[in-house]
């Protein structure tokens, strides 16, 4: 984020690169050079364009015409060219082109062609009067000598230019994930809520206004070539512009796909194409799959019920004994009972008597145990029964035995027991591909962060009204929970205190930030902590009014990348939504607070054993922490251990 501080400071002197040069009009120059006392702020000239130093060498291989002929060749009149700015304009001119570069812009060669031209236009046209000219100026003293600054200006514009510009670098894609360009250099706004005079106006505001530009410039849009304006005629100023899909020049191409719809094709647009899907395997108008799996159960199942059916052949009736003495003889008359059951049948009835019943019933169990192998049964019952008196009879013996066999078990616990707790050692095998590629991606490049995470939520869960100014406009405002002030200040103090956590050795004393990510070390050895007060730099003064922080929040919140947003460690939080939780539609409904800290990690475990030991004190400190205003979750990259 770095590049977007310096891009938008130099937003002024980029240059612009055509190739072909504009006819000359009749004009003169509202500014000339830059401020000894203000960098990059122009002093005060109204005269006739000025001869460039042409034979002047820049860095000893280019003259500052060839320089002039690659920044802005449109005014690269023949070999004595007349421009509002000097060698030295032009030499921070290409720097900050170069950096306009990188930023991503040239990525679309009309995007870039339109933003350069429009700032060549503002730095070095040689008919600034005709569309510029000086609202506020200011006399400074600098070594005995007077100068005149611009403070104010103002630019007319064509209205066409303007939108064809802002159209044409819209879709580009930004240097994070997922973002685009115009999230970076559009205020407040986003690239959501951009637009074209959002756009110019943010870019002509100065950094008490948000921005990082030198001087103001209010960009004024008409749609006429020609206007009067205060008796004075203004001329617009226009060039040749282009679509994001069109050319600029014939050594370039049109933007990609990927950052101008314009460019897709109608292939590009299409849906992929798929080939065609084969004929389903089917039998009988069914699924193949499926009849054959039927099939083949059915096959299985009658198989196996003929074998079993032939293996077990239970015996028949006949073989039954027939001795008639274990049945009983006919009924014979029962009298009166007939009377009383007179359905009650005459006919013999087989019943067997006592020795009888008692002979048939154990030749029946014995016959059917011989048949279903009895046998195991039998031996299992004589072991087991052994084994019974056995252990009733010597029961100290038993149970020292048990014990001994037990002990001998257990020699591994106290020997060579060694629990895992690495959550990767358990879950993925060393063997596996996934793992391989890891340990390879970790060796060459490192593993992934370490993180400590608090997610604090506030115990009075109400929103509140409060009225902000937002883009110009008074609006009354519904917040979340976490907004609030007393919620606020005492989750500052947590953090602070978590921030001074230490932890001890034999040797020495490890703070967070010996071990936290601190991208910008050693000029700045502050931590990359994600976490809202990031967009107040860490100062608690910023939250004592409550109007001044929520409007700093709602700004910050829509452009993080915002300068003016950036953390203590000289950085941007990356989004709102990484340090708020709970929210709906927009950030300012939030119900959670959440507090990221990066810690760098090693691949070699040994170097993590401060980053361990610090780990443990935090948990140990925020496990006995307690606020009536707040509910504290946590976890951190030991959490995981700790819990094996």
């Amino acid at each position: 984020m770095f590049w977007t501080s310096i891009f938008v400071i130099f937003v002024f002197s980029l240059p612009v690169a055509l190739f072909t040069v504009l006819p000359k009009e009749e004009g003169e120059c509202v500014m000339y050079g830059n401020s000894k006392s203000r960098k990059y702020v122009p002093q005060i000239y109204r005269g006739p364009p000025k001869p460039l130093q042409k034979d002047v060498f820049i860095d000893g291989n280019i003259t500052a015409l060839q320089l002039l002929q690659k920044a802005c060749p449109e005014f690269a009149y023949g070999d004595d060219p007349h421009v509002c700015c000097t060698t030295g304009g032009l030499i921070a001119t290409q720097e900050q082109f170069d950096m306009l570069d990188a930023l991503g812009f040239s990525r679309c060669p009309s995007c870039f062609h339109n933003f350069r031209q429009l700032i060549c236009f503002l730095s070095c046209a040689p008919w600034q009067s005709r569309f510029m000219n000086v609202t506020s100026s200011e006399w400074l003293d600098v070594e005995d000598l007077r100068e005149e600054v611009v403070v104010d200006t103002e630019l007319h514009l064509s209205e066409l230019y303007a939108y064809t510009f802002y159209e044409s670098c819209k879709g580009l894609q930004g240097l994070i994930p997922g973002t685009l360009i115009l999230d970076f250099v559009c205020g407040v706004w986003g690239s959501s809520q951009c637009s074209p005079e959002r756009w110019l106006e943010y870019m002509g505001s100065t950094v008490a206004e948000g921005a990082r530009a030198p001087f103001k410039t209010k960009y004024t849009l008409h749609v006429e070539d020609k206007v009067e304006i205060n008796g004075q005629a203004v001329f617009p100023m226009k060039a040749p512009h282009f679509k994001c899909s069109e050319v600029p020049n014939p050594e370039s191409e049109a933007c990609s796909c990927y950052d101008c719809k314009e460019s897709c094709t109608a292939k590009a647009l299409a849906p992929p194409v798929f080939p065609d899907e084969p004929e389903p395997f089917r039998i009988f108008k069914t699924d193949g799959s499926i009849f054959l799996s039927a099939v083949g159960f059915v096959l299985y199942f009658s198989i196996i019920t003929a074998i079993f059916c032939c293996i077990s052949n239970p015996g028949s009736t006949s073989e039954l004994p027939h001795d008639t003495s274990y049945f009983a003889q006919p009924s014979s008359n029962l009298g009166p009972l007939e009377e009383i059951e007179p359905l009650r049948s005459k006919n013999p009835v087989i019943v067997a008597g006592a020795p009888g019943r008692q002979n048939l019933s154990e030749k029946l169990h014995e016959e059917s145990s011989n048949q279903r192998g009895n046998w195991l049964e039998k031996q299992l019952r004589t072991i087991f029964r052994s084994w019974g008196i056995f252990v009733s009879r010597k029961p100290i013996t038993v149970m020292i035995l048990s014990l001994f066999i037990c002990s001998i078990a257990s020699l591994g616990l106290v020997l060579n027991f060694r629990v895992t707790t690495n959550p990767i050692d358990l879950w993925v095998s060393p063997s596996s591909e996934a793992r391989r590629d890891m340990e390879d991606y970790n060796k060459h490049f490192g593993p992934f962060y370490r993180i400590e995470q608090i997610i604090i939520t506030p115990t009075v869960r109400e929103s509140f009204y409060h009225p902000v100014v937002v883009n110009h406009e008074l609006k009354n405002i519904s917040w979340g929970p976490v907004l609030q002030q007393d919620f606020l200040l005492a989750a500052f103090d947590l953090q602070m205190q978590i921030e001074h956590l230490t932890a001890k050795t034999e040797n020495s004393t490890i703070h967070l930030k010996d071990i936290c990510l601190s991208p910008l070390r050693p000029l700045n050895s502050a931590c990359a902590i994600q976490s809202l007060f990031g967009f107040f730099q860490n100062k608690r003064e910023s939250f004592l009014n409550k109007t001044e922080y929520l409007v700093n929040f709602k700004s910050c919140s829509l452009a993080p990348q915002n300068p003016n947003c950036f953390a203590a460690f000289g950085g941007p939080i990356h989004s709102a939504a990484v340090v708020l939780g709970g929210y709906n539609e927009t950030y300012d409904s939030a119900k959670a607070l959440v507090i990221t800290i990066p810690v760098t990690n090693y691949n070699d475990v040994t170097k993590n054993l401060k980053a361990r030991m610090w780990e443990s004190e935090f948990l140990t400190f925020i496990k006995n922490y307690s606020h009536p205003l707040m509910n504290v979750a946590f976890k951190a990259e030991v959490s995981t251990f700790h819990s094996f």
